[in-house]
This record gives structure tokens, sequence and C-alpha cells, in this order.
């Protein structure tokens, strides 16, 4: 018993610290996250996204959308296959993503060890005529280890586009999306799934948007149905700060 109220208390401590700044620090790891070893509401995890955070620039030929990331390693099976990669076309100049700063955070005897990208971490080809792929390979990767990077992706306005994802391919602990908009056009914006409507769905006005402990997208979900916002760019001077439920 004494074990289970311990466990539990520690998984608040973790969420408590977690919640209380959304938009993290770069590179200022928690005690807390260190010692995070199980997803409660997902407990076959081998990986967990502790916090990520976007920033969304709405711009007039598009938009510009800014990500920070932490993610740990829980288990073995998660460390195969840990790479950023990114595909974009190199005939089009504001298309290209990049990466600002990735680190890995190994504790190792109470000493924290920081392993950063390297060029040779670093490789770029051409998939064809129209794409080329950059793969980021991560360095030093330990079942314990916290990867945290920062990217930046620059896109050509679509009628649609769906610039965010509150799901990821591991479970999340917290998920917040703020919007700048710095163009002369309008957005109608979708909220799709039930736990963002539910929270968000009557504000019609909001350009922050965050949910907390969200399952991976490999475990099916009746009740949620989806964490995404989407965005449909209208013509000027039609109705600002639409929502539409999906």
């Amino acid at each position: 018993m004494k074990f289970n109220i311990y466990f539990i208390f520690s998984f608040l401590l973790v969420q408590l610290s977690l919640a209380q700044s959304t938009k993290f620090e770069f590179g200022n790891i928690s005690e807390e996250e260190y010692n995070y070893t199980n997803v409660p509401f997902e407990s076959d995890a081998s990986a967990v996204i502790l916090s990520e955070y976007g920033e969304l620039q709405m711009k007039n030929y598009g938009y510009v959308i800014k990500q920070h990331i932490r993610k740990k390693i829980l288990k073995q099976d998660a460390i195969e296959g840990n790479i950023l990669e990114f595909t974009y076309n190199p005939n089009n100049k504001y298309n290209r993503p990049k990466i600002n700063k990735v680190q890995v955070y190994n504790k190792i005897n109470n000493e924290i060890i920081i392993s950063k990208l390297n060029k040779a971490d670093i490789v770029e080809e051409t998939v064809d005529e129209n794409t080329r792929r950059i793969v980021y390979a991560i360095p030093n990767i330990k079942v314990g280890s916290i990867i945290e990077y920062e990217t930046e992706d620059v896109r050509t306005a679509d009628l649609y586009a769906t610039p965010w994802n509150f799901q990821n391919d591991y479970p999340t602990l917290v998920s917040k999306l703020d919007i700048r908009m710095h163009t002369d056009f309008d957005y109608r914006i979708y909220l799709i799934g039930q736990k963002l409507n539910e929270k968000y769905g009557n504000r019609k006005a909001n350009k922050s948007w965050e949910i907390e402990n969200v399952p991976s997208v490999k475990k099916f979900n009746k009740v949620y149905g989806g964490f995404k916002l989407l965005m449909q760019r209208l013509s000027k001077n039609s109705k600002k700060n639409d929502y539409l439920i999906c």
C-alpha cells in the first residue's frame, strides 16, 4: 500500500511540475523528469513525450511552426530508430525545415551527461526531383535518456493546413500550442476531437490550446476520436476566429 501511495504521489508531482510552466526552458530538466519511469494511462509505452510546445505564426504566404519537444526513453525497444526525419520540396524556398537545437541528457551516478548533435549525425539526400530528405541521427541513446530538440518549419499557404497534432507516436503528458496572427487573411479553426472541444469549443477568440495525458496514436480510443487542430484559409474581411467542432 505504501508503494502505491508513493507512486501516485510521484506521478502527481511530475504532472504539477510540467503544468506550472508549459513553455519550458531548453536544458532545464527537472529531477521529476529524470525519475519518471512509467506512464500510468499507457503502462506499456516504451517512451513518453514529457512536454511539447508549439508556436504557430500565420503569415500571408503560409505559416511558420516552431516546436520544442522533450521526450524520454523508458524501454529498450524505443532506442531503435531514434531519428528526426524531414522532407521538403527543394524548388520552394519557403519549405525547408531546420533543427535549431538537439541535446540528449543521461543521468549516470548522479552526474548529468549532455550529448549534442554533430555534423556527422546529419544526412541529407535526394528522394526525387521534388523531394529532399534530411535525417538527424540522435546520439548516445539509452533507457532513461531524455531527448530535447527545437525545430522550425515554414510552409506556404494551403486551403487547409494541419499544423499541429496534440497526439504523437508515444503518449504525451503536456501538449500546448499558441498562435500568433501576422497575416491579412482570416482563418477558420477546426478543433478535432472530443477532449479539445470539451475544453475550448466555446472560446471563439482563443489563440492558445493545451491538453494533458494524451494517449499515443497506437492506442485506439473511441472516446476522444482525435487530437488535432486544422486551419482553413479564408478570403480577406471574412468572419474571424471562427470555430468548427469535429
